[in-house]
């Protein structure tokens, strides 16, 4: 819980829940893609994120890398999994 004092009331107590899924994702995002976190907001209902994308670090991957790490996360498609066969 977080307490906080505002000028126009008394102290009010926010209870904050934050699903640690979703910050495992992240980091199995940046660890698998050219990505790093580099904040994050959640809100009651949606999130915000800011990440920076290592352009010069994902060029250097050729198609088969590309499609080897989106499948370490996801399933991917029949085109993708034909493609590696």
């Amino acid at each position: 819980q977080i307490t906080t004092r505002h000028h126009h009331g008394p102290v009010r107590l926010v209870h904050l829940e934050f699903d640690s899924g979703l910050l495992q994702r992240f980091d199995d995002l940046t660890r698998v893609f050219a990505l790093d976190l580099c904040a994050y907001a959640v809100m009651s209902n949606h999130f915000h994120v800011v990440l920076y994308v290592d352009s010069a670090q994902a060029e250097h991957w050729s198609v088969d890398e590309v499609i080897e790490r989106w499948h370490r996360l996801f399933q991917g498609n029949l085109l993708s999994q034909r493609y590696q066969e």
